[in-house]
């Protein structure tokens, strides 16, 4: 059976990130597989297998893949130890050392949802680029600008 995120997933968010204690991971690894990790790796499956279909060769990261835990130089600042969102990114394997494909992502906290795709960060050539690409076709811009 698939593992979804529950109130449950919400509820260990929140939970998490009001620790103080670094161990206190520890003490809930099955919460946090059964609640966080598992529902992660479905969705990264799902979307892997639909993207399939249309866009090919798209990958989601294995490193930090339901990390909650903060580096100690944050934790020292009076932040908790354990964050409460948890993240997955998707991209295509460039070629370049430079410049990254645009990729997919989405998010979760207790207060939010969110999902986007596009550029982070992108590389001066590819500004370039997307500038020129804006430059000598608006009309392809307007017809793919959803609106209300």
């Amino acid at each position: 059976m698939a593992q979804r995120f529950t109130k449950k997933t919400i509820d260990f968010l929140r939970e998490a990130g009001r620790q103080t204690n670094p161990d206190w991971l520890k003490k809930h690894k099955r919460d946090h597989e059964e609640h966080l990790i598992e529902p992660l790796r479905e969705l990264a499956i799902l979307l892997a297998t639909e993207l399939r279909k249309e866009a090919t060769g798209y990958r989601f990261t294995r490193t930090g893949f339901g990390r909650l835990k903060r580096p100690s130089h944050k934790v020292g600042r009076g932040e908790s130890a354990f964050r409460d969102w948890v993240h997955l990114k998707g991209t295509r394997p460039s070629r370049s050392i430079f410049d990254e494909n645009p990729g997919l992502y989405f998010y979760l906290s207790p207060d939010r949802i969110l999902s986007g795709g596009g550029f982070y960060e992108p590389s001066s050539r590819q500004i370039k680029k997307i500038r020129a690409w804006l430059a000598d076709n608006p009309k392809d811009l307007s017809k793919n600008i959803l609106t209300d």
